[in-house]
């Protein structure tokens, strides 16, 4: 009997999902906020710059979003085919060489939620997988950092989240400005 009850609610909750996802229930209207001067302004678009330092050097990604902390992703990614380095051969000789095919970029999940006029909080979660061309290996070696950061910016400034992985260090600078589409 009790699993007859779970299938039911199960069943109940996700028939109430799906409707509130068609647009077929209205979704509770929050309370109009009073105007205040410390009131959120309205929507806006906010541009969001991330600056990725590490092995493989420094590279700058941008995102416009809205400051209504919508979950939004921005990632920059290719599957790349990875061997072993060649080796010298005898001339007239073909080295046979095989490939491993891997996931190598950047990728970063975050919401923007405007606190006041003049600050943000985010939150953020960045992956990075890069070859690492220092290392003397048969095999290219990947690093790869995971970081998330949550934090208040001011607008304007930046925040660094430090990510280190086997002695390597990825710093992951975000920085806040007004966007204009």
């Amino acid at each position: 009997m009790k699993a007859a009850a779970r299938l039911a609610a199960l069943l109940v909750a996700t028939a109430l999902s799906i409707l509130l996802l068609l647009g077929a229930l209205p979704l509770a209207q929050p309370a109009l906020a009073s105007t205040s001067a410390s009131a959120v302004p309205e929507l806006t678009t906010v541009l969001v710059r991330i600056v990725v330092e590490d092995a493989a050097g420094k590279r700058t990604y941008e995102l416009i979003t809205t400051n209504d902390g919508a979950a939004r992703r921005l990632e920059s990614a290719s599957r790349v085919a990875l061997g072993p380095r060649p080796r010298s051969v005898p001339e007239g000789t073909v080295p046979i060489r095989t490939v491993q095919y891997q996931d190598l970029g950047f990728s970063a999940d975050l919401t923007v939620r405007q606190k006041d006029a003049q600050r943000y909080r985010v939150q953020a979660k960045f992956q990075d997988s890069v070859v690492n061309e220092s290392v003397e290996a048969t095999l290219p070696q990947i690093d790869r950092h995971s970081q998330e950061l949550h934090a208040l910016v001011a607008l304007g400034e930046s925040v660094t989240a430090t990510s280190v992985v086997g002695g390597k260090t990825a710093d992951y600078r975000v920085t806040i400005e007004l966007g204009e589409l």
